[in-house]
């Protein structure tokens, strides 16, 4: 009983060791797989490369620190929807507000014939 826990803390251990870092909320998710063509590679100068074939480089630099957990993964903030509509409500200036809500007029008493 004492050897399988023993052998499953390792294997956990184990397991833990070959996932990658987790430094923010948003686990690291592998990039698919982006090769230069032989066109593209024919240049060996960074500044020569066409501008698709360095962003690619760029990003795949960049999610290289990311797996090796020294940069933070992010993500795009989504757009937050309110979860309930305000309503606007238009307020009347002071002196309009006064004739609203004036009492109304006395009645004229009944005439007596």
């Amino acid at each position: 009983r004492e050897e399988a826990r023993e052998r499953r803390k390792a294997e956990e251990a184990q397991r833990m060791a070959s996932r990658p870092l987790r430094l923010s909320k948003h686990l690291y998710q592998s990039p698919d797989l982006q090769v230069l063509t032989t066109d593209e590679a024919a240049n060996s100068s960074l500044r020569t490369l066409a501008a698709p074939a360095f962003s690619s480089l760029v990003v795949d630099r960049y999610k290289h620190l990311q797996r090796r957990g020294m940069l933070e993964v992010n993500r795009k903030q989504e757009m937050r929807r309110p979860s309930r509509k305000i309503k606007h409500v238009e307020r009347d200036r002071m002196w309009e507000t006064s004739r609203v809500f004036a009492p109304p007029c006395p009645k004229p008493a009944p005439k007596q014939s």
